[in-house]
């Protein structure tokens, strides 16, 4: 919890990691987003696809309780 105020906002810190990492004056914080280009975007949605897929594959009761939360 450390980038956290409270449970829905973040504090400074995690702005200026953001920021940081937006402006690829950062590279300290290593998982924490990607740099997408024009030659890496294809790669990197196909496996945000293929993560949603393994979800939905390994958990369908959440998969339905989202759906009924939607309906």
């Amino acid at each position: 919890m450390q980038w956290y105020w409270e449970s829905s906002h973040y504090n400074h810190q995690m702005g200026r990691v953001v920021i940081d990492r937006l402006s690829n004056n950062d590279d300290s914080h290593d998982g924490f987003g990607k740099n997408l280009t024009a030659e890496n975007i294809a790669g990197w949605l196909g496996e945000e696809r293929n993560n949603l897929n393994a979800l939905v594959r390994s958990q369908p009761m959440l998969v339905k309780e989202i759906s009924d939360l939607i309906r």
